[in-house]
């Protein structure tokens, strides 16, 4: 297999074609790293990566981009931490150098951003001070005690960042450098002396740089092939360039859901191979997360390794996984949790790996919950779908004997029914993901049984059971409680149905604004002469990251849903019609017989809920309604629990 092949990086020798690469985590504190920070970078050094890079830090202390963002003075500590553990594993370590310029923000630090030039950043219209002749040479300085103090550290080499957040990048485009001086009239001289000073300060070692290749801004930007004559115009200094996409104006297109084809920078890494003529190795970047997809690419030269950083903080251990026969835990490019560049400030983790960013604490919760009494019984998890299907899988490799059952006909729950209906099809990866294992852990899956409370009680008598039965129905709106209103359904018996009729008019009561109330409204306009989309917020799905925001929106607009925000549905006068009124005005639209589907409300589906019993436990949607993630952790907190006392 070519990708865990090695390769020679600069005066080193990577020992497979994979990188972790640099992505904001949230973890520091303070500015530095933390010992969270370090559990989540060293989980990938174990884990088998050749190449980590480390995340970006600002070289300056006028650059703040967001609260938790690092700073490079306060750094060497942690990246010594790394660098001494990836010794031991071989695995090269690049600290991630930079500076966002424009594109940060002055909430944190209190001081003026820092640009080439006065033009406003497009996402909170900030303007920025114009860089003085000084704080240009003070930067450069800052450039190269960042890099020296990096390598001093133990680090092999280090990465500077003309990617989105780049105030490299933004003195090489047009759209963003409209300076009089020479640093406008030439606009690659600002990164000419950034790479001179950098090489000077870190002399031999790696010298890596990350390069978007297209700005997708043909009224201004810079286009390919200018970008592909910049990055060989410095490729004599250069070990490694890492081929990315996108701009200030195009930050969707940095790490896209799954509505973005993988390895979509194909083309720029194989046009910058050509300008180069392969004699600097390339990386691709560009949501990469099967080790097949990989593999083609380097086998038809497209580039000589692939970042595939989605794919590891779903499995650690992607890598070493790959020389085992246990398939690794798939990405499903969902960007729900892993993408946290927003004033929430979460700490990074995973839809389908719900210990990614919490890999010391995680573990010692679990400890301190534990009871002290073991026992063996055979287990039998009723339910298919994610919640169910972790649990089996991490019971059956611990070695116990454990039965899955399911009122279906297929496996999977919410996993196969949104592949069936084309919204989220990258979800049967985790369903086969299961399946996979399953069948190799010898874990046998009855489906199409429907169990009442009487089977119920007998199998606890020699086994322990575990519900995990998902919701059903929908809860109904406080706005709709006292109404005949009846055509009403959630989005997972929407999802559910085999077969959905087609509707004259949809309404989506959107409590939510995330990614369930989007795929609610892509797939009701499949089906509906008109859809609503209704939610209180000032803007809609205003709870997805920045980057998927706009792609989700612009996906509503080209699929006819109409938006009303700041808006509510009420019941009417009328039994078969609802109203939806503004909070802010007399605005009312009143529609007749449309079919209500409600996001995130919904009931609990449970066999028996008054039933209690030392060997019955509930996980999931059956207890309340959750997203995958938290259904997910739960089944493998119950899993370590059951390890260590299971039920007699």
């Amino acid at each position: 297999m070519k990708l865990l092949s090695p390769i020679p990086i600069g005066g080193y020798a990577s020992k497979n074609r994979v990188m972790f690469g640099p992505h904001l985590t949230n973890l520091g504190r303070d500015r530095a790293p933390s010992e969270d920070w370090l559990a989540y970078f060293e989980a990938r050094i174990v884990g088998g990566a050749g190449i980590v890079v480390t995340e970006e830090a600002s070289v300056h202390q006028s650059d703040w981009p967001t609260e938790r963002w690092l700073l490079a003075e306060r750094c060497p500590w942690g990246w010594k931490r790394l660098a001494d553990m990836a010794k031991t594993h071989g695995t090269l370590m690049i600290a991630s150098i930079g500076h966002a310029g424009g594109e940060g923000s002055s909430a944190y630090s209190q001081r003026a951003m820092l640009a080439p030039s006065p033009v406003p950043e497009v996402d909170q219209r900030e303007m920025p001070k114009e860089l003085e002749e000084f704080e240009i040479e003070l930067l450069l300085e800052s450039f190269s005690r960042a890099a020296a103090s990096a390598v001093d550290a133990g680090m092999n080499g280090v990465e500077i960042n003309l990617s989105t957040r780049s105030l490299i990048r933004q003195f090489l485009s047009p759209l963003s450098n409209q300076r009089s001086d020479e640093l406008g009239s030439d606009r690659s001289l600002f990164l000419r002396k950034i790479v001179a000073a950098v090489r000077s300060a870190i002399g031999s070692e790696l010298f890596a740089v990350r390069l978007t290749l297209d700005e997708f801004a043909p009224w201004g930007g810079l286009e390919p092939e200018a970008l592909c004559t910049i990055a060989k115009s410095i490729a004599s200094s250069v070990d490694l360039f890492t081929v990315t996409s996108g701009s200030l104006y195009t930050k969707a297109r940095q790490r896209p859901d799954f509505h973005t084809r993988e390895a979509f920078n194909d083309h720029l890494a194989t046009l910058l191979n050509s300008h180069l003529e392969r004699s600097t190795p390339v990386f691709l970047q560009g949501s990469v997360t099967s080790a097949a997809i990989a593999e083609v690419l380097l086998t038809d030269q497209i580039c000589d390794g692939v970042e595939m950083t989605r794919a590891q903080i779903a499995d650690p251990n992607m890598v070493n996984n790959l020389t085992t026969t246990r398939s690794p835990t798939p990405c499903v490019l969902c960007n729900q949790f892993c993408m946290v560049g927003d004033s929430r400030n979460l700490r990074v983790s995973c839809l389908v790996n719900p210990d990614a960013g919490y890999e010391r604490s995680e573990p010692e919760k679990r400890r301190a919950s534990l009871p002290m009494r073991r026992v063996y019984a055979p287990v039998k998890v009723i339910g298919a779908g994610p919640a169910g299907m972790e649990l089996a899988l991490k019971l059956a490799e611990a070695g116990r004997t454990v039965e899955i059952i399911d009122s279906c006909e297929a496996p999977g729950g919410l996993l196969t029914a949104l592949a069936a209906h084309g919204v989220g099809g990258i979800m049967l990866r985790l369903r086969d993901f299961y399946l996979s294992n399953l069948a190799s852990s010898k874990v046998r899956i009855e489906l199409g049984y429907r169990l009442g409370i009487t089977e119920l009680e007998v199998m606890l008598k020699d086994s322990v059971v575990v519900e995990a039965t998902g919701a059903t129905g929908s809860m109904i709106p406080e706005t709709l409680r006292n109404s005949a209103f009846v055509r009403q359904v959630s989005t997972q018996e929407l999802v559910m149905q085999r077969k959905i009729p087609a509707e004259r008019s949809v309404v989506i009561d959107d409590r939510i604004g995330n990614h369930e109330a989007a795929w609610a409204a892509e797939l009701a306009a499949q089906f509906s002469e008109s859809t609503h989309l209704v939610t209180p917020d000032p803007s809609p799905l205003s709870r997805l990251n920045t980057g998927d925001l706009m792609d989700a929106v612009s996906r509503l607009r080209n699929n006819g849903v109409i938006t009303h925000t700041l808006s509510k549905v009420r019941s009417n006068k009328l039994p078969s019609a609802v109203t939806i009124e503004s909070l802010f005005s007399d605005a009312k639209l009143e529609l007749h017989d449309p079919l209500l589907i409600t996001v995130g409300i919904r009931n609990s589906a449970t066999i028996s809920p008054d039933l209690v019993h030392p060997k019955l436990f509930r996980i999931g949607d059956c207890l309340a309604p959750r997203n995958m993630h938290y259904a997910i952790l739960e089944a493998r907190r119950l899993a370590d629990r059951l390890l260590s006392t299971g039920a007699d």
